[in-house]
């Protein structure tokens, strides 16, 4: 990771300008924005997190280039090879994030891994938020954004839905405002905060389904155990998911009105797919139970 080698400029800008190493412009701008990306380096679990800090390795980049292009003598002897690990890396880094945020994996849809996981992306709104231009902020993102919620936001249920509705409407509000021109020179900003708080939202809406299967299917850990073995397709135009477990045709699950999932055998719709698919593990498990393979 790209923070991890902080000790490596310390030590190398130490040797090379001495007592004045953070008065060094470039060597400053570096170690701040190796701070930054540490305070972020969590928030991979959406989309738009990815994106986000894909745009914050460019104050990493940008001294790391500077550093090679003007760094001489003595001074470019102890920084090339830092400054050029760094640039490798952080170019690196930003291919592989904006590469996951344009084909987003499994991982990066659906309920959120953890709790902790929500959190961050809410404290990335919080943010995005203050870096931009708040005087500026047309009334209706001012309202959104001073209700934007506080951590922990993901631990039941409700709180999920609650979440989900404030950051609904910072999206809208977000969207509105840079429709309306109200950023102009930080249009980069307004559509980051919208694009977070909407792929927040939909996070912590499957969230907030997942929990409330909790009360058929057991603790969360239950579940995704059970999910371990089932490979869970894509929705068609249909609302249908297709399901194998242990490598045999098991579903498909299917989206049943107001917004539950049923699949074969299941009785009564689950809050979300992941919960009709556990439903399906489960089923598949008893039947072979009660009728084993014979052996040969």
């Amino acid at each position: 990771m790209v923070t991890r080698q902080r000790a490596e400029v310390i030590n190398c800008a130490a040797r090379a300008y001495h007592f004045h190493a953070l008065r060094q412009p470039h060597v400053a701008a570096l170690l701040d924005g190796l701070d930054v990306l540490s305070r972020e380096a969590s928030n991979t679990s959406t989309r738009a997190g990815c994106e986000r800090i894909a745009r914050l390795l460019d104050l990493v980049l940008t001294p790391a280039r500077a550093l090679l292009a003007e760094a001489e003598g003595e001074a470019r002897e102890w920084m090339a090879a830092p400054a050029a690990h760094l640039a490798a890396a952080a170019d690196q880094a930003r291919v592989r994030l904006l590469a996951t945020a344009e084909q987003a994996p499994a991982d990066l849809r659906g309920p959120f891994p953890s709790p902790h996981a929500a959190d961050h992306l809410v404290v990335a709104v919080h943010r995005t938020w203050h870096d931009l231009d708040i005087q500026a902020a047309p009334e209706p993102l001012r309202a959104a954004a001073e209700k934007a919620p506080a951590t922990p936001c993901a631990r039941r249920a409700d709180d999920c839905g609650c979440a989900a509705a404030a950051l609904r409407t910072i999206a809208r509000a977000a969207t509105a405002a840079d429709s309306a021109g109200a950023f102009p020179t930080q249009q980069a900003l307004v559509r980051e905060l919208a694009a977070l708080s909407t792929d927040g939202a939909e996070r912590l809406e499957a969230t907030a389904a997942l929990l409330k299967d909790t009360h058929r299917r057991g603790k969360v850990s239950a579940i995704t155990s059970d999910l371990e073995r089932a490979e869970l397709g894509e929705e068609d135009n249909a609302g249908r998911r297709p399901v194998q477990i242990d490598g045999q045709e098991a579903g498909p699950i299917t989206r049943t009105p107001p917004g539950g999932w049923t699949g074969p055998g299941i009785t009564a719709p689950y809050h979300s797919p992941e919960g009709a698919t556990t439903a399906l593990v489960r089923l598949h498990d008893a039947r072979h139970t009660a009728h084993p393979r014979r052996s040969a």
